[in-house]
């Protein structure tokens, strides 16, 4: 079930490192509670400029509040940032499907590039992890890392600079850890497309289960426009918008 509806800014908070922003909102009692990985088309209401919402993952959602991470990429979301406690946003949501809630006993390893903490936050909050493998390119890009750090004790930090944690890509401390701990064969994983395309053919062969989030231009959001499909491995292609944004990664062809 999705729903449309007008919600209120109840804060927009800028963060520490440049050109990222959280947006809560107030939604009402009906509105679905948003799996992690999920996502809503949000936009200023009543306005055609633009006229298309933007595709934001759903960062938290508590207690009749919705927040969402935000990177300014463009117009559509820099008018987001510029908005105030009390103004009005239209929200379509929550959209997609989300990643698979699992048994304490099967937590998954969680591997997030970036601004993928937007989409499996939520998770790591509510469930935690098994190990957590946070990448990015400085260490000011680690965004919420204190608050993960509460959630997560396993937890093993990469930045390309080196200014945190191991210098170079997180797959590396991955492969490793993974050498070492064979006994959990499940991850979860949002980040960029390359870094799932390394992914792919590093553990090709590894009989890893390892579940993705995908990022692709959206327009409808709900699988009508046809702008954001992506190919599988079957030679077929389906919605990132309706089909996923969350994916098996051996499903998606990468050629």
């Amino acid at each position: 079930m999705n729903r449309s509806f007008i919600s209120v800014v109840i804060t927009n908070q800028p963060l520490a490192v440049s050109g990222y922003f959280t947006l809560t909102v107030s939604v009402d009692s009906n509105m679905p509670i948003p799996m992690p990985g999920q996502f809503c088309m949000i936009k200023i209401p009543y306005s055609l400029d633009p006229i298309l919402g933007r595709p934001l993952c759903v960062f938290d959602f508590e207690q009749g509040l919705m927040t969402f991470l935000v990177r300014i990429m463009g117009r559509g979301t820099a008018l987001l940032s510029k908005l105030t406690a009390g103004d009005k946003v239209s929200i379509l949501g929550p959209l997609g499907n989300g990643f698979p809630i699992v048994k304490n006993s099967q937590l998954p390893i969680i591997v997030v590039g970036g601004m993928g903490i937007a989409s499996l936050y939520m998770f790591i909050k509510k469930y935690g992890a098994s190990a957590l493998f946070y990448g990015a390119k400085t260490a000011s890009e680690l965004i919420f890392l204190d608050d993960i750090k509460k959630n997560c004790d396993n937890l093993f930090i990469s930045t390309d600079d080196g200014s945190a944690g191991v210098k170079g890509g997180i797959l590396d401390s991955l492969e490793r850890y993974i050498a070492a701990n064979n006994s959990n064969r499940l991850i979860y994983c949002c980040g960029p497309h390359g870094m799932y395309k390394a992914m792919a053919e590093r553990f090709d062969r590894t009989g890893l289960d390892i579940t993705v989030s995908l990022e692709e231009r959206m327009a409808c959001g709900i699988g009508g426009c046809l702008g954001c499909v992506t190919k599988t491995n079957s030679n077929t292609y389906s919605r990132v918008c309706k089909e996923g944004p969350v994916f098996k990664l051996n499903s998606i062809s990468f050629g």
